[in-house]
């Protein structure tokens, strides 16, 4: 029960170490999005797409050393992209789905277990008993000791849950039942709390420790996705489907004496359906895809469209990928002769079939 109340602790730590962003810097990083059977490069100031063959491909895997997993369940191979010249460097056999933390030289899998592996060398180094069958979204906590896992159906059939886990005492800490509109989730490090968009009940806040509802948020539709971040990190931003159209809601969130209020801030008008929200790496932007595959970057506090561009459908997944994040120190042995390093999968920590996308 002890670690349950370092949570949130640990969590306004790193919303300390981010840095503040001036107001007039453009949005930078990589937007990618998977669609079709294609992978979607974007430049997020700009608009400028770059499309990759990849296959059909749900979720995205960014690592560090600008590199990115692009998985294919249906042809049990996974596409390795270079972020930095926007380019296939490889195709592995066999399913790769790494969850980088903050550490760069180790990551998660989430195989029915939780699985910590070295980075590059792809060593086992722990593994937490659980019976996670379909991880929906996995986030590694500051620190790369715990490790939040929203479990649910692509389909939305099914219960949808919640762990904790713990990989010093390779525990289980909490697991608990969430209702089943719960569509994604974003810790909020300010304040010590997870946000769930829960579709037409709003977004549901959570204390960070005990999963005690805190607050929910009323939305004007239906909550599809949830971004937090601003310059002190206390800024959520809600991708709403409203009838034909949508818009995106931001909210500056302030907890006082355990009790959590918001002030709405601008508000932006979406032509279609939003799907999808992804922050960037730097709290101060947000991207938004539509069910008509428009790709927008919008101010995460205010602001209109700066950027976007055009996808031939709705994206299976969206992240903001930081390219220039430098990778662990590479051991002589991994390094090849054209100066990259072996990238093998490892089938047995990887197995099939995965629930995490349509």
């Amino acid at each position: 029960m002890k670690l349950l109340r370092v949570l949130p602790a640990v969590l306004v730590i790193l919303s300390l170490s981010g840095p503040a962003l001036a107001k007039k810097d453009p949005p930078a990083g990589i937007v990618a999005a998977s669609a079709g059977t294609r992978l979607f490069l974007m430049n997020p100031a700009t608009g400028a797409a770059k499309a990759l063959e990849v296959g059909t491909v749900a979720w995205l895997f960014p690592a560090p050393g600008g590199i990115l997993f692009a998985p294919d369940l249906t042809r049990g191979r996974t596409t390795v992209v270079d972020l930095r010249n926007q380019s296939v460097t490889g195709r592995l056999d066999g399913v790769t789905m790494p969850h980088f933390g903050e550490a760069t030289d180790r990551y998660i899998v989430v195989a029915g277990k939780i699985l910590l592996v070295s980075w590059p060398g792809r060593a086992l180094l722990g593994e937490v008993p659980a019976e996670i069958r379909h991880p929906w979204q996995v986030i590694v906590l500051p620190g790369g000791l715990q490790v939040l896992v929203l479990e649910r159906r692509h389909d939305g059939r099914g219960g949808v849950r919640l762990w904790l886990v713990d990989l010093l005492e390779r525990r289980v800490i909490r697991k608990i039942d969430l209702d089943p509109e719960v569509r994604s989730m974003v810790p909020v490090p300010a304040l010590g709390m997870l946000a769930l968009a829960e579709g037409p009940k709003g977004v549901h806040m959570l204390a960070g420790g005990s999963f005690e509802t805190v607050a929910v948020i009323p939305v004007a539709g239906s909550a599809e996705g949830v971004a937090a971040g601003g310059s002190s990190g206390r800024t959520l931003a809600v991708a709403v489907a409203d009838g034909p159209g949508g818009h995106l809601e931001r909210h500056r969130l302030r907890s006082r004496k355990g009790e959590l209020t918001w002030k709405s801030r601008e508000s932006l008008a979406l032509p279609a359906p939003p799907v999808l929200v992804a922050g960037s790496p730097d709290g101060a932007w947000v991207a938004v895809a539509l069910g008509d595959g428009h790709l927008g970057i919008a101010g995460m506090k205010e602001g209109p469209e700066v950027a976007s561009a055009r996808l031939p459908s709705a994206p299976r997944d969206l992240v903001w990928c930081d390219p220039g994040r430098r990778g662990p120190p590479v051991p002589h042995w991994s390094v090849q002769d054209d100066g990259t390093y072996s990238a093998a999968p490892t089938p047995s920590l990887h197995p099939t079939p995965w629930h995490g996308g349509s």
